[in-house]
């Protein structure tokens, strides 16, 4: 955070000034904005405004915490598993926010859905057809052929899980499906080695989050929402990650030569 995000955007900023580069955000749907009137009207408590948030979230969390507490089999495990799966998880939490904000939303239904698809429109096509894409990289085997063919070059095996996951999450923007893929694919390789598993895990979410290319949907989330162009999303998100991700390589990298003596390795 400190180095790929408060660092390296401190340089960015005194870059962009020496060049007279100012980022335009556009939100010119405030000008007609009636202040006044939004000061004088109810507004949401904290708390409702929180429980928004964390009303999917707690969802989901219990949906992975059930089969720890849970027999399999049971009524109360299909029940959190149900309401813990992300998409119903998700509609529940819209529905929950239709309820907590049904006194302050003045607009028509029609009209806050049409505001929220022009928002997420981009984001959702991208994420199908990445998700798609990735699927076709999968079924080819083309991950099992990166993973094999840089085994080969014996690099060391830290450097190794984060190249693996930089290259498939660059292949087919997933994050999610970077990581899990290099695990299983690195996972006999990590357990032969003499470096610990935890430092490897972590090297694999170093290399899941650097690069985020226009085929994650994250890149488009970032574009999207603080409306900045796809050149200065990649300069400050692509880029922030990416040196992020190197950082954590270093950090962890340094972690192992102490692993002997630090507890929990």
């Amino acid at each position: 955070m400190l180095v790929g995000g408060i660092i390296y955007g401190h340089y960015l900023d005194r870059a962009d000034k020496k060049r007279g580069h100012n980022t335009s955000f556009d939100f010119s749907d405030l000008e007609t904005t009636d202040f006044e009137a939004i000061a004088d009207k109810k507004k949401l408590s904290v708390k409702s405004t929180l429980s928004i948030l964390l009303v999917p979230i707690i969802l989901i969390l219990l949906g992975s915490v059930g089969p720890l507490i849970f027999a399999e089999g049971s009524f109360l495990l299909g029940v959190t598993k149900f309401l813990g799966d992300k998409n119903i998880a998700m509609l529940i939490g819209v529905i929950y926010a239709g309820v907590v904000t049904r006194d302050y939303i003045t607009n028509g239904i029609s009209a806050v859905m049409t505001a929220a698809a022009d928002q997420v429109g981009l984001i959702l096509l991208i994420t199908g057809a990445g998700g798609a894409y990735g699927k076709v990289l999968q079924s080819t085997g083309i991950a099992d052929y990166i993973a094999g063919t840089l085994v080969e070059f014996n690099i060391p095996i830290l450097v190794l899980c984060f190249l693996t996951a930089q290259i498939i999450r660059c292949a087919q923007g997933s994050t999610t499906v970077a990581l899990m893929t290099t695990a299983a694919i690195l996972s006999s390789t990590v357990v032969a080695s003499t470096v610990s598993p935890i430092l490897c895990a972590i090297a694999i979410c170093a290399g899941g989050i650097g690069l985020s290319l226009p085929n994650d949907s994250g890149f488009w989330a970032i574009s999207r929402f603080f409306k900045i162009d796809v050149k200065d999303t990649i300069r400050a998100w692509t880029i922030g990650g990416f040196i992020s991700g190197v950082t954590i390589l270093v950090i962890v990298s340094i972690l192992s030569m102490f692993q002997d003596v630090l507890p929990g390795l």
